[in-house]
């Protein structure tokens, strides 16, 4: 996969999210839940097999380098508020830093 993709802002993925997102440079890449498809569930109803979570392999208690806005981002979020844990974490990714801009193939305007 490449950087641009690992790295696609969030667009109409949310009906359809991928298989894996890449949600720490730390981390393998998590997959989604297959029975729910990444949703969790309902709210009354949680998935029997992921527990509501929606991702397998984010660990909610760790930091994000995924951007905000993606997709990974949002799944890190889900999945800590599935094992009601803090939404926040202060050592997350803090949006585009300007070094990442080639990296994930946006070109900056002067």
């Amino acid at each position: 996969m490449s950087t641009v993709q690992r790295y696609e802002v969030l667009g109409s993925d949310l009906d359809d999210p991928p298989d894996e997102v890449y949600w720490s440079e730390r981390h393998p890449p998590a997959n989604k839940c297959l029975s729910c498809n990444g949703s969790g569930g309902l709210a009354h109803r949680p998935c029997a097999l992921c527990g509501g979570s929606g991702w397998f392999g984010i660990d909610p208690d760790a930091p994000t380098s995924a951007m905000q806005g993606t997709m990974a981002r949002l799944a890190v979020y889900q999945v800590r508020l599935a094992f009601r844990r803090s939404f926040w974490n202060t050592q997350d990714r803090k949006g585009l830093l300007a070094l990442d801009l080639p990296r994930i193939g946006v070109i900056p305007v002067e």
